[in-house]
């Protein structure tokens, strides 16, 4: 079939409405009072509620929706929903090595990735187990203790995918144990019954009444590096409105405040 120059024009013409149309719906996606999150479990209970509060008091009628995944799942939605230029946050964790493996997808798909912070695992205990005495443990110490295991870090899925590779992965997973592996919430409960100790991203613990109330203690470890960076990603073509730059000015905030908050604690 030869293409006519008339068939070329009509072909023009159409990519031009099509990229207008995409122009006009981002421009008013960008004024709507909307704000989409995707987010890990310890970046939600720890402190993005505190962020999305501030929003709310600051701004009436600001509409926000939170989907809570891995890391895996959350950055895999975010580059679809960027695929379609639509506005999306997503609140991860990521090692160097995974920065670098999307580094070059990062540029040329326009996503900015901006650090908000770093953070450890750490041990969490009650007060009177054996383990709390000190600010410090050891992966000794808390190998004699029972152990609770965070289902969120389980070990499920290919260990080969480049997502599941969290910079801490053998330290971490050397606690593996054959024992319970329990959602955050029914964890944080049996370790305020003293049942067991577990070994969680610090943060987590940021708004839990029994922290704050010295019922479950926190300990960094003496013998591993257990570090990690939470990121923040957003399509960058999209110029963000004033709702979403504060969401990420309170977002950094909050952060910044943890990072305080936990060096005091560890002295």
């Amino acid at each position: 079939t030869v293409t006519t120059d008339e068939g070329n024009r009509v072909v023009r013409l159409a990519k031009e409405i099509l990229e207008r149309v995409e122009e006009i719906r981002d421009a008013n996606y960008c004024q709507e009072n909307h704000i989409d999150i995707l987010t890990i479990p310890a970046i939600n209970s720890g402190i993005l509620s505190e962020a999305v509060s501030r929003v709310w008091k600051e701004a009436k009628g600001v509409h926000i929706s939170i989907t809570e995944g891995k890391v895996s799942d959350i950055i895999s939605q975010f580059l679809e929903h960027n695929y379609f230029k639509s506005r999306c946050f997503c609140l991860c964790s990521m090692s160097d090595e995974v920065v670098n493996f999307f580094k070059r997808k990062f540029h040329d798909k326009k996503i900015s990735y901006q650090a908000l912070g770093n953070d450890r695992m750490v041990c969490i205990a009650h007060y009177l187990d054996p383990v709390s005495k000190q600010r410090t443990v050891t992966k000794e110490a808390v190998s004699q203790r029972p152990y609770l295991e965070y289902q969120y870090y389980n070990g499920e899925g290919d260990r080969e995918d480049i997502l599941s590779k969290i910079e801490f992965d053998d330290a971490y997973r050397s606690f593996a144990q054959s024992g319970s592996r329990l959602r955050g919430r029914t964890l944080r409960q049996m370790i305020v019954q003293g049942v067991g100790v577990t070994v969680m991203p610090s943060i987590i613990e940021n708004k839990d009444e029994h922290f704050h109330k010295g019922t479950i203690r926190l300990m960094s470890f003496a013998d591993l590096e257990m570090k990690m960076t939470y990121y923040v990603l957003y399509n960058e073509q999209i110029p963000l409105n004033d709702q979403e730059k504060m969401f990420l000015t309170q977002l950094k905030k909050s952060v910044r405040e943890w990072e305080q908050k936990i060096r005091c604690y560890f002295g």
